[in-house]
């Protein structure tokens, strides 16, 4: 989460998170991912939301890069 917020603080790179309920608790009540959210969401260029449902992959686009990651059912 380091080198999101480096982009989007240092560099004014728009990021957007949607995350499942149990990580949006790990950010809330870390006081290290806390702090690294707040100052991402204090530069206007990140937008956070939390999902009530399952999130089956992620998606990652940075430049010219794709992430793609899948749940691993077993």
């Amino acid at each position: 989460m380091t080198s999101a917020r480096d982009r989007v603080v240092g560099r004014e790179r728009d990021h957007e998170v949607i995350t499942t309920p149990e990580t949006g608790t790990v950010i809330a009540t870390s006081a290290e991912y806390r702090t690294l959210a707040e100052e991402m969401l204090e530069s206007g260029n990140c937008a956070l939301f939390v999902s009530n449902r399952k999130i089956p992959f992620y998606l990652g686009l940075y430049e010219q890069f794709v992430q793609i990651g899948v749940e691993d059912d077993a």
